[in-house]
């Protein structure tokens, strides 16, 4: 439905208590505005006496002013509201004749705004007195220079058709005369719109002309227009006819109507694909965005509806316009289908070439691993094609991230990936792209014997280059962390301890490196850290030689056997007994917790007699570690650019990292790491403190050790939902179990089970000679752990396995160990007892 937006006349209210002879002079004078104004509050309020005072000071006074267009607005506002037929009589008033007169010369006024103000009123009066003597002037003003005059004259004919239709017969053929030689757009569209509501049968005959392919591209526009514009279904028929339409303006602009309008699937989809074939021959990128615009508008409202339109629509990717492409590559990633997916990453793969920009290789970088997750039949190629822009400087970073993905969640494709990583890390010299392939190659590698080789010709190949710069020196850094990372992966045999002689051969050149000539201290602290770690039994806790050389002096001097770290902390469990002013200092700087229980630990960094104490508090939430790190200065100088450099494993990134700090004489501070854990397992971290300006000193600590319990919960499962989970689990540890003189068979299995964090399953099903029982858990980052107890019984004797399951490899294993020295713990008391 057509509606003309209101105009407003703004009236003071304090003008409305003048006197009816004042307002008389006052619009004899110059002061007509205020007068109007309090006229009009009166006569809108049902003041009949005054608007018989003052109709004839209006005509003589204010309806002759042409310059003030408020004033003009006012007064066709009053002639509007005022009584013009004689109450006795019921005939009009003769001051008509006076209204009409001056109407006309408005009619024929050179500015168009006087003539489209005295039509606005002529369309609006109900006195046929006043209109049937202006008629001609109504039909002349259809054939005025001015669009907006002819525009307001087809307007207020079309109305007057409405109310008088027998003295407006030929409206009608006037107005379809009128349209059809009309050429301004504009016009054409407003009177179109309006003749839909007020004459349907010329808007129809106007529209049917439409179809013809001779009519002008602006007749076409205006039918469209309409169409779009009213709601009524009657020019669908010839919206359809303009979507084939040869001028494409006229085509997608009806395309765009009927894509708006209709909700017939058919319809939509048969739009979509024209709106394809147009963007596909457009070459200007402006209306081809427009273009690509509709149809993902289109893919929103309708999904699924252009399944058949991605490998026609692909091409657009390679567009040179950025939005262009990041829309048509939302409008894939949406619609794609596992043959079009296949289609996509080999149209991709060979045209890797013409992506022109960086931000368009990106989006096509991210699609690639897109398709490859969602549509495993495609990783292969995909991951073919992200090896091949990892190789370059510009998109090493991104690539990288996303064949990461790729072959995490693909990981067939690491065999495909795997030799091409090799031969790359041989010839490439670009250090971020060597980066990135070294990042890689400890993703892939199966074989870490044969990866750490190759990781020592790269490193070769750094160090003859000698340069001392920001990229050499992440480089640098991703190295130490591909040899740990292999080096953890190595398998028992010969091949291991020549492989791990090779990663400590690599780390003692790169500390040589960095302490001669880089003189890098982050670098050389951590590939420092990274030869400790491999030096270090695994097998033995870490202590200082310092405590070693304490042990021997006491036995030496007769002396009992203290705590490792004499500290007035506790250590272990144990407390000292030696007190001096010095212990009475640190007591009052450390915490006062001094036992280690659920999931906050307090762990002893460092001895009492260092310069610089060091003090962890471990809080464990969930995933996440808050490292509460206290020092203390001991010395009687002030401690400056003081850093805490933890060596982490594999399955912790830290999220915050410090600054220098300086500690002055006989004070104390405290510095926070925040830890995220991505892998459950056991944890170890080794930090090292550094301070000093212009000579540098380095003071080893204790490893932070966290069992893989604090990570792990009970969790009660219903009996069958264990069975549902148990086959989905890919992991599975047998722990073989033998106990003897167990008193009590089904606490014992019930406790080795609480002792790994496990909840039991049901009730157990326990006989003379046999015990079997479900257990369950759920690690802090939701995986399900399950365990299945299955123990034969004989004689006090327990014998059997206990069978773990996870989604983690590493998990399920570091359970197993803690079953395992559970119960080699529990027999070794048996026997002693």
């Amino acid at each position: 439905m057509y509606t003309e937006e209101p105009c407003y006349t703004i009236a003071a209210p304090e003008t409305a208590h003048i006197q009816d002879s004042i307002l008389i002079d006052m619009l004899e004078k110059n002061n007509k505005r205020k007068a109007m104004e309090s006229i009009l509050l009166r006569v809108l309020d049902g003041d009949g006496a005054l608007c018989e005072k003052t109709l004839m000071p209006v005509i003589r006074f204010v309806f002759p002013e042409q310059t003030d267009k408020l004033l003009k607005k006012m007064c066709f506002l009053f002639f509007e509201n005022c009584v013009l037929v004689n109450g006795k009589t019921g005939k009009p008033k003769e001051e008509i004749v006076l209204i009409c007169n001056g109407l006309r010369n408005d009619l024929f006024h050179s500015n168009e705004y006087v003539r489209g103000a005295a039509l606005r009123f002529l369309s609006r009066t109900k006195h046929f007195e006043l209109v049937k003597p202006l008629s001609q002037c109504i039909f002349e003003c259809l054939e005025h220079k001015q669009a907006y005059v002819r525009t307001l004259a087809a307007k207020t004919l079309a109305v007057l058709y409405g109310k008088h239709k027998d003295f407006f017969s030929s409206a009608p053929s006037t107005l379809a005369d009128f349209l059809g030689r009309e050429r301004n757009t504009q016009c054409l569209g407003d009177v179109l719109l309006f003749l839909v509501d007020t004459i349907p049968a010329a808007a129809l005959a106007f529209a049917e002309t439409a179809r013809d392919t001779e009519q002008s591209t602006n007749h076409k526009l205006a039918t469209v227009g309409c169409a779009a514009s009213t709601s009524s279904h009657a020019l669908d028929k010839t919206l359809k006819t303009l979507a084939d339409s040869k001028t494409k303006t006229v085509s997608y602009s009806a395309l765009s109507a009927l894509l708006g309008k209709t909700k017939e699937p058919l319809v939509t989809r048969k739009c979509a694909k024209k709106l394809l074939e147009l963007a596909a021959q457009e070459t200007n990128n402006n209306t081809k965005l427009t273009l690509v615009r509709t149809l993902a508008k289109t893919q929103k409202t309708h999904p699924g509806l252009l399944l058949d339109t991605v490998t026609e629509i692909l091409p657009e990717i390679l567009a040179a316009d950025r939005e262009i492409s990041s829309t048509v590559t939302e409008i894939v990633k949406a619609e794609a289908t596992a043959a079009s997916a296949g289609f996509a990453v080999d149209y991709l793969a060979k045209e890797a070439a013409r992506w022109s920009e960086m931000a368009q290789a990106r989006q096509i970088l991210g699609l690639l691993s897109f398709l490859a997750l969602n549509f495993p039949a495609t990783a292969t190629k995909a991951a073919s094609t992200l090896f091949s822009c990892v190789c370059s400087r510009e998109l090493t970073e991104e690539a990288t991230k996303n064949l990461r993905k790729t072959l995490e969640a693909n990981p067939e494709t690491k065999n495909t990936i795997l030799p091409k990583t090799e031969k790359a890390i041989l010839e490439v010299s670009c250090p971020a792209v060597l980066r990135s392939l070294l990042q890689m190659l400890s993703l892939v590698a199966e074989d870490a014997a044969n990866a750490v080789s190759t990781v020592s010709c790269a490193t070769e190949k750094i160090l003859r280059g000698k340069e001392s710069t920001e990229e050499h020196a992440a480089l640098l850094q991703t190295t130490t962390a591909c040899v740990l990372s292999l080096s953890a992966r190595l398998e028992p045999g010969e091949t291991r301890n020549k492989a791990k002689a090779e990663c400590l051969l690599v780390l003692a050149k790169i500390c040589k490196l960095c302490s001669s000539e880089f003189k890098n201290r982050a670098v050389f602290n951590r590939a420092a850290s990274a030869i400790r770690i491999l030096g270090e039994d695994q097998e033995k806790s870490y202590a200082p030689r310092r405590s070693c050389r304490e042990k021997e002096e006491r036995g030496a001097l007769g002396l009992p056997p203290t705590t490792p770290l004499e500290t007035p902390l506790a250590f272990w469990g144990q407390k000292t007994e030696k007190r001096s002013p010095r212990t009475d200092f640190l007591r009052m700087a450390v915490r006062k917790k001094e036992t280690s229980s659920g999931a906050v630990r307090l762990v002893n960094l460092s001895g009492h007699s260092e310069t610089l104490f060091a003090e962890a508090c471990v809080e464990v939430d969930g995933s996440e570690i808050e490292l509460d790190i206290l020092l203390v200065n001991q010395s009687d100088e002030t401690l400056e650019d003081v850093f805490i450099e933890l060596t982490l494993p594999e399955n912790i990134s830290e999220e915050t990292s410090s600054a220098g700090k300086t500690i002055f004489p006989r004070s104390f501070l405290t510095v926070k790491h925040s830890l995220k854990l991505t892998q459950i397992k056991d944890i170890k971290i080794f930090p090292r403190a550094s301070y000093g300006t212009s000579i540098e000193k380095i003071q080893e600590m204790q490893p932070i050790e966290l069992p893989v319990t604090l990570f792990v919960h009970p969790h009660s499962e219903e009996q069958a939902i264990f069975r549902e989970q148990w086959p989905e689990l890919v992991w599975e540890n047998s722990v073989p179990l033998f106990a003897s003189s167990v008193d009590s068979p089904l606490d014992f299995a019930v406790g080795l089970a609480e002792k790994a964090g496990l909840c039991v399953v049901g009730s157990p099903h326990a006989g003379p000679s046999f015990l079997v029982f479900n257990a369950a858990a759920r690690d802090c980052l939701g995986n399900p752990l399950l365990g299945n107890v299955s123990l034969s019984i004989s004689h006090s004797s327990l014998s059997g396995t206990i069978r773990l399951r996870g989604t983690q490899q590493t998990t399920v294993k570091d359970i197993g160990k803690i079953i395992s020295q559970a119960v080699e713990q529990k027999t070794a008391k048996g026997c002693s007892a």
